[in-house]
């Protein structure tokens, strides 16, 4: 998204440069052509220069969510591998000493859970946890403030106040931004107007 916001506002950079040198301004009554100012002449390009933030808001803040969130993300790391091991079978980490028994797994908030049997005899406990936590990169903290606060992540419209602003001022008003920036820069709307009135006549 970022790659095709600035190839249009390269577009627009070189297509304004080249028409709209000029502009009409009222000079005693009549309509005359006049050298453009900067501000008239690069609207469009500063226009599509805020419509390329404003579209990539979105993307950023779901790279953010799962990039940060450290929600089911674990590694090896996290466990002490002399201890116990991953069992398929078992679907939980087993001990490498005594009777190979279930020590417990992870849950999706990154909490180390016992088995019963475990819990039930704290002696028979073995090193399972190397203190590592959670991967680098991850915050405890965050939340998928987009959608839904983080019970849902497969939510397809956003439904909390945060994710609303982003879509109304992000998404929609960076692409109405970017419509007329393009309609500027490319003089499309005189175009169309030229062609209408022709076509009238």
């Amino acid at each position: 998204m970022l790659t095709l916001m600035t190839n249009i506002v390269q577009f627009a950079y070189w297509n304004v440069c080249k028409k709209r040198k000029t502009m009409m301004v009222e000079v005693d009554g009549t309509m005359q052509k006049v050298p453009a100012t900067h501000l008239y002449k690069f609207r469009p390009v500063y226009m599509l220069m805020v419509a390329t933030v404003l579209v990539c808001l979105q993307p950023v803040c779901m790279l953010i969510i799962g990039s940060w969130i450290c929600k089911g993300n674990y590694t090896a790391d996290q466990v002490d591998l002399t201890q116990m091991e991953w069992s398929a079978t078992a679907k939980c980490f087993t001990s490498l000493v005594g009777d190979h028994d279930c020590v417990g797994t992870y849950d999706a908030e990154g909490n180390f859970k016992l088995s019963p049997a475990f819990k039930a005899d704290q002696s028979t406990l073995v090193t399972f946890d190397s203190g590592i936590g959670f991967p680098n990169g991850c915050s405890a903290n965050m939340k998928n403030f987009f959608f839904d606060g983080g019970s849902d992540t497969n939510a397809l419209v956003p439904n909390t106040t945060t994710g609303w602003m982003i879509q109304i001022f992000g998404t929609y008003l960076g692409f109405l931004m970017m419509f007329i920036g393009v309609c500027q820069a490319t003089l499309l709307h005189i175009k169309v107007m030229k062609k209408w009135s022709e076509l009238r006549a």
